[in-house]
C-alpha cells in the first residue's frame, strides 16, 4: 500500500500545501485570538488549502500569522498578547490503489506525537507539552497532495501571556507505526507587546 504521511517533508506538494511564511507569522499587525487557534484547531486543513489558493478568509488569516507546523524548522515569532497553535498533520491518501479503510485507520491510530519545549539554553530542561489529537477525519486536499484524505492533527494551543518574552527550543518527537521515529525541531521567540 502507497503511504502518504504529513511528515511532510516526503512529499513537496504537500510542503507547499502547508507552508506558513515565517516572516508573516512575525507580524504584529494581526493579534491572534483563542478564536482563532481554536478555528485552527479544528479546520486546520482548511485553512491551509484557503492560503494556498489565495482566498483571503479569516480562517486563512489566522493560518498566516496564528500557527507553525512542527516540521517546519523556520524561527517563528509570536507577541505576549498572541494565541498561538503548534501542530502536524498525519494523513494517509484514500485515492491510492489498494486503498484499505480499517488499515489506514488502524496506522492513524498508531502515530505518537510527543512535543517538547524549553528555554533556549536550557536544553536539559525541557518539558512535555501535551499535545491534542483529533478524531481522524476526512478533508478532500488538493489533487497533488493526495486528493481525498484521513487526517488527524496533532497540535497544541499556547494561550496569550502563557510563555516569557524570550527565545524557545522545541523538539517534536513523532513515531509512525511503519517508518519509525522522527524528530524535528525548532525556534519559537516571544516578544513583548
Amino acid at each position: 500500500m502507497v503511504r502518504r504521511i504529513a511528515v511532510i517533508l516526503a512529499i513537496v506538494p504537500a510542503l507547499l500545501l502547508f507552508w506558513v511564511d515565517p516572516t508573516v507569522a512575525a507580524s504584529f499587525n494581526t493579534r491572534c485570538t483563542n478564536r482563532d487557534v481554536q478555528g485552527l484547531a479544528r479546520t486546520g486543513p482548511i485553512g491551509a488549502r484557503q492560503t494556498l489558493e489565495g482566498k483571503d478568509t479569516p480562517l486563512s488569516r489566522a493560518w498566516q500569522t496564528c500557527q507553525f507546523r512542527l516540521y517546519d524548522e523556520t524561527p517563528h515569532t509570536f507577541t505576549t498578547r498572541d494565541h498561538f497553535l503548534a501542530g502536524i498533520f498525519v494523513y494517509e491518501s484514500t485515492e491510492v490503489p489498494g486503498y484499505d479503510r480499517a488499515a489506514t485507520i488502524a496506522y492513524l491510530k498508531g502515530v505518537k506525537a510527543r512535543l517538547l519545549w524549553a528555554r533556549s539554553g536550557k536544553f536539559g530542561q525541557f518539558r512535555e507539552v501535551p499535545l491534542t489529537r483529533t478524531k481522524i477525519q476526512s478533508y478532500r486536499l488538493l489533487p497533488e497532495s493526495g486528493g481525498r484524505v484521513l487526517l488527524v492533527h496533532h497540535y497544541a494551543i499556547f494561550p496569550a501571556g502563557s510563555l516569557a518574552p524570550g527565545d524557545y527550543t522545541w523538539r517534536l518527537w513523532l513515531y509512525d507505526p511503519i517508518e519509525g521515529p522522527t524528530v524535528y525541531g525548532g525556534t519559537v521567540t516571544i516578544v513583548n507587546r
